[in-house]
């Protein structure tokens, strides 16, 4: 879990950008996109612990990894900090 508002706006955020709504017809990441509001105090509540577990649920249950294909161009997302590091190929 994320302890500061910098470590939520990572780049790495951008996988929540393609969530399928849930069944109430909202986005799961919505309440966690809540805290990094200008203005906003980080607060974690029964609402981002909700909407986390709904994020961790659809990356256990969706499709999220594939085998590349030869003949199409790859694309390499890469991020770093000064807690963690990490790659995606698209």
């Amino acid at each position: 879990m994320a302890d500061t508002k910098d470590e939520m706006t990572d780049p790495s955020s951008k996988a929540f950008a393609t969530s399928t709504e849930d069944s109430s017809g909202t986005m799961p990441y919505t309440p966690i996109g809540e805290l990094i509001k200008k203005d906003h105090k980080f607060i974690w509540t029964e609402a981002q612990d909700k909407a986390l577990k709904s994020i961790k649920k659809a990356f256990e249950t969706e499709v999220v990894l594939a085998m590349p294909k030869p003949d199409k161009p790859y694309t390499l997302e890469t991020d770093a900090s000064d807690v963690a590091i990490g790659a995606v190929l698209q």
